[in-house]
């Protein structure tokens, strides 16, 4: 919605969690919306979270293939075998599991997709889309998907991490084969630091994340929120305030304050570039 409304010129900026896509045309229409080339720039680090209701388990393990198999309807009780194996000593109950996903178009399912498909090829062979193509009862936004999970006895979905904080939902510990690693804030930075930029245009700072990253302690289930704005507005008056709130938010206080409210600060790398372009817009 948000990448829409840009391209329409009915906002000066917008924050999208998957960037404009070249392929999809989406560089070109925010660019001629513009009148000038119009970019992605990372602010935050969103981990997605895979929260769960299970009563009397506060610990619960999934490897990449595991997690897998549950969104694509492969392994559909909690006590199956592949599942007792990761959590040895956990009771898992022998329910059927319920799986919430996102029923509208979503960055975030799109960056779990992403996540899936590299991590678990084997098991999710579909193309990565802002429109989810597993199993499960949709529901429209994050915070319905918290919802759904906090009212529904074993069940299992994925939500950016601050609707689990907010549903006071339970994480699951994910294995990428080097260990199960539990979603904190500087877990899901470390996924980000192995980021390399993969521009869409002069100054556009487009992250490729290493979704199936060994990296020992890092938490792989993540998406960038990105800002998409212009690098020179029609309007100077509005260049100048998109330039003063971005450079506000893109700082070092703001970018701290964000761990409590279960998101993550950009890497310094990450960050020291995101302020230098910031420092253009005109």
């Amino acid at each position: 919605q948000g990448i829409t409304d840009f391209s329409n010129g009915q906002v000066d900026f917008a924050g999208s969690d998957a960037p404009l896509s070249p392929a999809a045309g989406e560089v070109a229409a925010a660019t001629k919306s513009c009148g000038s080339q119009a970019v992605d720039l990372p602010m935050v680090t969103g981990p997605i979270a895979v929260a769960y209701h299970l009563g009397g388990v506060s610990k619960l393990i999934l490897t990449a293939d595991e997690i897998a198999k549950i969104f694509t309807g492969k392994i559909t009780t909690w006590n199956d075998a592949q599942l007792a194996a990761s959590n040895p000593g956990v009771k898992l109950p022998s329910a059927k599991i319920t799986v919430f996903t996102r029923s509208d178009a979503s960055g975030t399912t799109q960056n779990f997709e992403t996540y899936l498909g590299a991590s678990a090829p084997s098991v999710w062979t579909q193309q990565p889309s802002k429109q989810w193509d597993g199993t499960g009862q949709g529901k429209s936004g994050n915070q319905l998907v918290g919802q759904a999970i906090g009212s529904t006895k074993n069940s299992i979905g994925y939500v950016e991490w601050s609707y689990a904080i907010q549903n006071n939902l339970p994480t699951a510990e994910v294995d990428n084969g080097t260990g199960p690693v539990q979603l904190t804030a500087e877990t899901a930075a470390k996924t980000v630091a192995t980021a390399q930029v993969a521009p869409s245009g002069p100054g556009d700072l487009t992250l490729k994340l290493d979704y199936a990253s060994k990296v020992p302690g890092a938490y792989p289930i993540v998406l960038v929120t990105y800002e998409v704005v212009c690098t020179k507005y029609r309007d100077t008056a509005t260049g100048t305030l998109v330039r003063s709130f971005l450079k506000f938010v893109a700082g070092a206080a703001e970018q701290a304050a964000v761990h409590q409210l279960g998101y993550a600060a950009l890497p310094a790398g990450i960050a020291s570039e995101v302020q230098a372009q910031i420092a253009k817009i005109s």
